[in-house]
């Protein structure tokens, strides 16, 4: 009997806590590959919240990171309307997350990418237009995203609710051919299709 008592016990135990387990897992971690290097969250709510409780406003350090000469003005001023005005969802956490890759041809490729929030795609698509060196780029639509290929190794690409900008590199090295014995020059790459 004593026997029978210890193993409804400890089938109970097990049974409490595996249903105390739960999938913590958000659901932005599918935009994140699985081979990437580091992966760093943010939550500027709750960044906001410690600011406050510690006396600091948000303005208080802008000021601080923005000094008083004319370019930290006119990046200010930017930062401001991207917070306010580019339909972002900063209630959401962010995703940092780097990607290291050696290909098969001893090339390099690094992609160093930011994942947020997005609250409203159109007032979004609006914002990228009144910027001055994104408002002559086309806007691309894939089937479950859009994409503004922003230049030479960077691309925004975004969804209904998911924004994520890439900085990315590939880097090529000559390839020694011993049997000419002269250095070959890679073939040239499509950067865009890379990011994509």
């Amino acid at each position: 009997m004593k026997k029978i008592l210890q193993n409804i016990c400890l089938v109970l135990l097990l049974a409490a806590g595996l249903s105390s387990c739960k999938n913590n897992i958000p659901k932005e971690a599918k935009y994140i590959p699985k081979d990437a290097s580091f992966v760093l969250v943010l939550d500027p709510q709750q960044m906001q919240d410690k600011l406050q409780k510690g006396g600091i406003s948000m303005d208080t350090l802008l000021s601080r990171v923005f000094k008083k000469d004319s370019t930290d003005e006119k990046d200010k001023a930017k930062f401001e309307s991207i917070k306010n005005n580019a339909g972002i969802n900063w209630g959401n956490q962010l995703f940092l997350f780097m990607q290291n890759k050696t290909n098969s041809d001893n090339s390099v490729t690094n992609a160093f990418s930011i994942l947020g929030g997005i609250k409203d795609v159109a007032k979004w698509e609006a914002f990228l237009k009144t910027e001055d060196e994104l408002k002559d780029k086309v806007i691309k639509k894939e089937k479950d995203y859009s994409y503004l290929y922003t230049s030479e190794g960077s691309i925004l690409a975004w969804n209904d609710q998911q924004i994520i900008a890439t900085i990315y590199t590939h880097t090529q090295k000559p390839v020694y051919d011993s049997v000419a014995m002269t250095f070959k020059q890679p073939l040239p790459i499509n950067l865009e299709a890379e990011m994509k």
